[in-house]
């Protein structure tokens, strides 16, 4: 049975529009909502199109012009292997945080959703990713000439411009973040900028 998400109202909090969204009767706004978006199918995109609860949360991180968009901040995060690293989260629910930047140790990438708790000693212990982010990620290696191409900055560019994120990480990786509907191969734009550096 499909779920919809749908916009309630909009009201206005200290001059920001603050969305409220219904789910099946029960009416909410952001912090109460994304808790439940796993289980959501659909939701109205930019389009007007229906998108899965991962692309949801994504959404409603940037509609909703609240002070989930302003408590961006690093923090540290802990895994069960006594691993841990900074990391640019957006808190978007009770131990629930968007990654504004890929795991460099675990397995979220940009946009997942993960759940983590307060470590006694500080900082946060990784549990799992509660929501995933819905794009493909793909992961390159670029060689100097490449780093230097002409051609890199356009390419970034239109990732953006096609609702997508890139993160540049170590000496040389690029990680790519596409929404499912775009149809762009990467490899093949990376090989090309050889070509034509």
């Amino acid at each position: 049975m499909r779920k919809a998400l749908v916009v309630s109202h909009t009201r206005f909090t200290e001059q920001r529009p603050s969305l409220r969204f219904e789910l099946d009767g029960v009416e909410g706004g952001l912090q109460e909502m994304v808790p439940r978006l796993p289980a959501i199918t659909s939701f109205p995109s930019e389009s007007g199109e229906q998108c899965d609860g991962a692309r949801a949360i994504e959404l409603l991180t940037i509609w909703d012009k609240g002070a989930v968009m302003a408590e961006k901040k690093t923090l540290e995060i802990s895994y069960p292997d006594g691993s841990s690293e900074g990391l640019l989260v957006s808190p978007v629910g009770p131990n629930l945080y968007r990654l504004e930047e890929s795991s460099m140790l675990g397995e979220a990438v940009f946009g997942d959703v993960i759940e983590a708790v307060p470590m006694h000693e500080g900082g946060l212990l990784f549990k799992r990713v509660a929501s995933p982010s819905g794009m493909t990620t793909v992961n390159c290696i670029l060689t100097p000439e490449q780093m230097q191409a002409p051609g890199l900055q356009p390419l970034l560019d239109r990732i953006m411009s096609l609702g997508g994120n890139w993160e540049r990480a170590l000496d040389g990786l690029l990680m790519v973040h596409l929404p499912p509907s775009v149809a762009l191969d990467i490899e093949a734009e990376i090989k090309g900028l050889s070509s034509t550096a």
